[in-house]
């Protein structure tokens, strides 16, 4: 249960300083959108870095869970 703790309080702490993303105004400009789009581009989008950090915490309890086993 301690472990569930921690890894909420980490993830609490990581988005606290992450901070809001602001846009400054007017510096951003619309750009016309694309009506074709060839077959084989396919857009993929970029994990965000709350999965990253997830994926990674994961991880790092998975391996440490396999060494206590070993």
């Amino acid at each position: 249960m301690k472990k569930v703790w921690m890894f909420v309080l980490a993830l609490l702490v990581f988005f606290g300083l992450s901070g809001p993303v602001e846009a400054k105004k007017n510096k951003v400009k619309p750009r016309k959108a694309k009506t074709e789009m060839p077959a084989d581009v396919v857009p993929v989008p970029e994990p965000s870095s709350a999965l990253l950090l997830l994926s990674g915490l994961l991880g790092a309890a998975g391996w440490r869970r396999r060494a206590k086993k070993i």
